[in-house]
């Protein structure tokens, strides 16, 4: 009898042991899932950041020829309305003008809200970044800001190859990134 109830006692045992080890096994593989999970969606949640910086900034880049050519257009015009100044034709440059004014400020206001949108997403970037990743932000940022600003001078060509050449390098430097990132949570899984 004191065979059977040690025998039974050692089942119960045996059996409850089995359970919390299943359960403390399948709880770890769960954790180990779940961590693996954050790392992927941490990943695709910095290229997705990286991809809008640079869709953010060839806006921008695309805007302000629209911008540069009013402006342009509307230095012309402010000429033809000085020069028309007391003939007959004064009226329709001033409507000219008011007309090109009001395109001008529109393809202004396009292209701030364009750099001012690139320049949260950069914000964003430098609160998760590395360092070398937020200096070639920076640098693109800068690149943008100096290229997009002038009016076909020989300098715009010089502004044109610097913003091109530090697009290319914040590219990299987010290659860089997230393969750093990767192959850190791929250890940390280990």
């Amino acid at each position: 009898m004191c065979v059977e109830i040690g025998l039974a006692l050692i089942a119960v045992v045996g059996t409850l042991l089995g359970v919390v080890l299943g359960g403390w096994m399948q709880a770890r593989r769960e954790d180990t899932a779940w961590q693996r999970q954050e790392g992927t969606r941490w990943l695709a949640d910095v290229r997705s950041l990286l991809a809008r910086y640079l869709e953010a900034t060839e806006r921008c880049w695309k805007l302000s020829g629209p911008w540069q050519a009013t402006t342009d257009r509307l230095e012309k015009a402010l000429d033809g309305l000085r020069e028309a100044e007391g003939r007959p034709e004064h009226a329709a440059k001033r409507e000219e003008v008011e007309s090109i004014a009001v395109g001008h400020t529109e393809a202004m206001t396009t292209f701030a809200n364009a750099f001012d949108e690139s320049e949260r997403i950069r914000a964003e970037i430098d609160l998760i970044a590395g360092d070398d990743l937020r200096q070639a932000a920076s640098e693109l940022a800068n690149a943008l800001f100096a290229a997009t600003g002038g009016h076909g001078t020989d300098e715009e060509a010089d502004e044109a190859d610097a913003y091109w050449t530090a697009r290319e390098a914040f590219v990299q430097a987010g290659r860089s990134e997230l393969l750093g990132m990767s192959r850190r949570g791929k250890r940390d899984l280990d």
